[in-house]
């Protein structure tokens, strides 16, 4: 994303206070005021950024499901300098640091972790194409382009694995609408890609700050199996959730994606998209919780945007 600086705003005996640095300089600035050590503010620093999630390219698998995608969010990330509140930024990346502890050290042989879909070894699939240096889309749907990196795979194609970070929640269990919408997607790249069956899939679920009476990390013993949808279901519905099938929205997302890359006055266009995240989220033991105000680390910007129109 296009991260040019980390902001924050806290109070001190009734007062407001603002503070600001542009990314080359936060983690001096951070430190020397008092709010976040250097390090974290350069381990946030260095994950801003994700070639597939820029200016020019295509959907990715996470981003199809209609009931946690806000649109606003995805063009701001791709075509507007955002000023990010770090505390926000850490709680949406904490899932990427996570991936990145697990792979530092390797795994069992036979797998492929962090495998992108498509990559280069699809060069000259006539669905696949690259719209810059190491991004490589697939054609999932006519006009729409998709790319994903899936944590896990075995070599032979037979199954994959993603790991999915979340806060525990004794109710909340089994594998989430969206979780499925975008495993199912790898799967069906895999399978038009190299020509095989994925015949399971898995979702290992890393539960962050929790533990057990033994202050033991608490996540489940026992991978989530995914279901192995028919392809016509995920593309096209029946409304599952109330959210539909994936082509309606993928396609929604190409063309809201083309239209604000021709725009002009790109900040007027995302302006004007509604703000879907005031309704994701929601809690029932906070039924006021909200992607907009609890999670969404462009908020700064799309604030300042927002100004005059009602937020």
């Amino acid at each position: 994303m296009p991260i040019v600086g980390f902001t924050w705003t806290k109070m001190d005996n009734g007062r407001v206070l603002e503070f600001a640095a542009p990314l080359a300089e936060a983690p001096e600035y951070f430190e020397r005021n008092g709010l976040m050590p250097a390090e974290a503010v350069l381990a946030l620093a260095s994950e801003c950024g994700d070639e597939r999630r820029t200016a020019g390219c295509g959907v990715s698998a996470s981003m199809l499901d209609r009931g946690t995608t806000c649109r606003r969010e995805v063009l701001i990330n791709r075509y507007m300098d955002n000023w990010v509140d770090p505390r926000k930024l850490w709680d949406a990346e904490e899932g990427t640091l996570i991936h990145h502890v697990l792979f530092s050290t390797g795994g069992l042989p036979g797998w492929e972790r962090e495998y992108l879909i498509p990559n280069e070894r699809h060069a000259n699939h006539p669905k696949v194409r690259s719209p810059k240096p190491g991004v490589w889309e697939y054609e999932i749907f006519p006009g729409v382009w998709l790319s994903g990196r899936v944590d896990k795979v075995k070599d032979d194609w037979s199954e994959l694995h993603d790991f999915k970070t979340q806060r525990y929640s004794a109710t909340d269990r089994g594998v989430k609408h969206d979780w499925r919408v975008q495993l199912n997607a790898y799967r069906f790249m895999l399978e038009d890609l190299e020509g095989v069956t994925v015949k399971a899939m898995k979702v290992w679920k890393i539960m962050r700050g929790s533990y057990d009476h033994n202050k033991t990390f608490k996540a489940y013993s026992e991978p989530d199996q995914v279901l192995l949808m028919d392809r016509a279901v995920w593309a096209e519905g029946p409304e599952l959730n109330g959210r539909g099938g994936v082509r309606e929205f993928a396609q929604e997302m190409t063309q809201l994606l083309e239209d604000c890359e021709k725009a002009e006055d790109k900040e007027g266009f995302i302006r004007l998209l509604p703000l879907d995240g005031k309704a994701m989220f929601t809690s029932r033991k906070d039924p006021g919780q909200c992607k907009c105000r609890d999670w969404c680390s462009v908020r700064p910007t799309c604030d300042r945007i927002q100004i005059g129109f009602g937020y």
